[in-house]
């Protein structure tokens, strides 16, 4: 099932608007997901900004995860399973979707 996963694309929503906000007391950035349809306001924090900029519709899930891997010093292993947990969360919030790619 994982395998089945890294090979999918994601993708921000249409209505859901992204905000960088960095507090002066601290060097880590964080992102505000604006989801103006459920009048609703989350915060990540700088890993899961880091991996929501990488969310461009074109990247796999397997290349996310090789992007994170390269940014943390992490095992691949558990950062596969964070990125692919983080992303699924994402998709049952409705901040993204998960598409299956179509190979011809």
């Amino acid at each position: 099932m994982l395998n089945e996963q890294m090979q999918k694309i994601p993708r921000l929503k249409e209505n859901v608007l992204l905000q960088d906000v960095q507090t002066p007391q601290s060097e880590n950035r964080e992102t505000v997901i604006v989801l103006p349809n459920k009048n609703q306001i989350k915060v990540v924090n700088e890993v899961g900004s880091f991996v929501l900029h990488l969310i461009d519709g074109k990247r796999t899930v397997a290349a996310i995860v090789e992007e994170v891997h390269h940014q943390y010093a992490a095992p691949l292993e558990q950062i596969e399973q964070d990125v692919v947990k983080y992303l699924q969360q994402l998709a049952e919030k409705e901040i993204i979707t998960l598409e299956t790619v179509n190979e011809t």
